[in-house]
């Protein structure tokens, strides 16, 4: 398994980081955003949904479960965009009543908020994009809110969720995460001062459509 680390300073440099990734989709790619709550998700979804060429409002589809929106690859081929989100489902059996496996093959692209949710029911082939919030934010209620305590240890940091869910670190395994990255290589995550504070943005990739995909991309950095 693949794995990037990429870092984004800014709710714009993370919708940026999504328009770039557009530019590589193809035909059933699927794309699973891991995070807690606010921690830049929607953005990105925002910036896949332009790079496709949408220009109507995408927000998160908590309560519609899934918005499907007009789009186009980067060659101008017409396909779709399905956004899921699967945070108010129970039971990876109630993937069912949206139509989720069939969907995630009809050709379109699929992205899908809490897309770690019911780690049973992952699709054979995705790639997977875990946002994690780092530093302080503006709000100086916002860390209170919705973040978890940094942990006090040197060892490596555990990624948080929400509760009842996994971390790219949970599914896959800390050591297989981290033999992934090559040992002489630490990544360059900068942390905001002044009350700013930047996302880091894990991603991995499971198949061989997702493979390429992931480097594609990192070929653009």
């Amino acid at each position: 398994m693949s794995l990037i680390v990429l870092a984004s300073a800014s709710a714009a440099e993370t919708q940026a980081l999504g328009t770039q990734l557009a530019a590589k989709l193809c035909p059933n790619d699927v794309l699973l955003l891991v995070g807690g709550l606010g921690a830049g998700k929607t953005q990105f979804a925002q910036g896949v949904a332009a790079g496709l060429g949408i220009s109507e409002p995408v927000c998160s589809p908590t309560f519609n479960l899934l918005l499907s929106h007009d789009a186009k690859l980067a060659d101008g081929t017409a396909t779709r965009l399905y956004h899921f989100d699967l945070y108010r489902l129970d039971t990876a059996e109630q993937l069912d009543d949206i139509d989720y496996f069939a969907l995630l093959e009809d050709g379109a692209i699929s992205l899908v908020e809490w897309g770690d949710r019911f780690p049973e029911a992952l699709p054979e082939d995705y790639l997977l994009i875990e946002v994690n919030v780092l530093g302080e934010a503006r709000d100086p209620t916002y860390k209170a809110r919705h973040c978890a305590p940094e942990p006090q240890s040197a060892a490596p940091p555990t990624r948080y969720c929400e509760p009842g869910l996994q971390s790219l670190t949970a599914l896959t395994g800390a050591v297989s995460v981290n033999a992934a990255i090559p040992p002489d290589t630490t990544p360059s995550i900068a942390v905001l001062p002044d009350g700013l504070w930047s996302r880091e943005l894990l991603v991995s990739a499971v198949g061989a459509r997702s493979e390429r995909l992931l480097a594609d991309w990192q070929a653009l950095q």
